[in-house]
């Protein structure tokens, strides 16, 4: 029974996660702003991570009986090799919303270290079944290997303080509140599981107990997307697109910045939040060239996101919007 609701439980976490990903990418792809992209890619990559570890989990409780006990060992072990390194690509990529976030350019050396980290992590376990393999029984390096694959995650916790903490000397008022809250959203993550691990440990719940609380655990984790997209982020573009409306020099100030008569409307149909289906649908034209009239747009100005346009008609500095 146990096995049959891990089972269930993961195939359903894994639905909500792959749209949550989807959703993410939409949104990216209709705004266009840096740090939109890295939350979908983080969405997705935790979808691996979910995946590779109810594999794992599964496996513990259903060995194949078909392999041999080495093959399960080095099939165990690869598997938690995935999970390490899907776990460090996870805090890459919360380490890339942070500095997107901040409008920070990703250096050189920070790749370099990521890279480090992952070519590390997967010497560390080639090794550890090279040794296996020669009949030496490397427990200490095994032991290493695994705190690793199951702890690696827990540097986000640093990583969101520090958006948390230098939003405030970086961001304007209304992106420092986006940043924040993102911030304490997925902190809240942390927070949760640490309530679920201590009544785990403080009642002793049993293993069908355990595997319910591990999938509610997992499920809050897939929905802090959706939470902070519907509760933090469209009323704020819904408020900046207000805002915009309310400008009526605006379309005479993009005129002054070079835009043409047809990037004006264009762009007046950005402002006024519709996509760029909904753009082309309305001035009877492909969709191509309306994307390609955005990107016209875009480099005219020197912006990126649909919050730079919004914030060029309303006369105000792009600096310190996220993206």
């Amino acid at each position: 029974m146990k096995g049959d609701i891990l089972l269930f439980g993961g195939l359903i976490n894994l639905m909500i996660s792959s749209v949550a990903a989807w959703y993410a990418w939409s949104i990216y792809m209709n705004e266009r702003a840096n740090y939109l992209k890295y939350i979908a890619f983080y969405t997705a990559t935790f979808n691996l991570f979910m995946l590779t570890a109810l594999i794992i989990t599964y496996m513990d409780g259903h060995p194949p009986e078909y392999l041999s006990f080495d093959q399960r060992w080095v099939l165990r072990e690869s598997a938690f090799l995935v999970l390490s390194l899907l776990q460090y690509t996870l805090v890459s990529l919360m380490m890339a919303i942070t500095l997107s976030f901040l409008k920070r350019e990703i250096l050189v050396w920070m790749k370099l270290v990521c890279g480090f980290i992952g070519v590390t992590i997967l010497a560390g376990y080639v090794l550890l079944m090279i040794l296996y393999w020669q009949g030496i029984a490397p427990s200490g390096l095994r032991i290493g290997l695994h705190l690793v694959a199951d702890n690696g995650i827990l540097l986000e916790i640093p990583i969101l303080l520090l958006l948390i903490i230098l939003s405030f000397s970086t961001l304007d008022r209304k992106s420092r509140a986006l940043a924040q809250n993102f911030g304490l959203l997925y902190l809240t993550r942390y927070l949760l599981a640490s309530i679920a691990i201590v009544y785990m440990i403080q009642f002793q719940a049993g293993d069908v107990a355990n595997v319910l609380i591990i999938n509610l655990f997992i499920l809050v984790f897939n929905i802090v997307p959706f939470v902070w997209f519907r509760g933090v982020y469209h009323p704020r573009l819904a408020s900046m697109l207000v805002q915009a409306s309310e400008q009526v020099h605006s379309l005479e100030k993009l005129a002054a910045l070079g835009l043409s008569k047809r990037e004006i409307e264009v762009a007046e149909e950005v402002i006024a939040g519709r996509s760029n289906q909904e753009i082309a649908g309305a001035l009877f034209v492909s969709l191509s060239t309306i994307k390609n009239h955005v990107h016209n747009i875009y480099t005219k100005l020197g912006i990126n996101s649909r919050y730079e346009l919004i914030n060029i008609s309303m006369g105000r500095s792009v600096k310190g919007e996220g993206g």
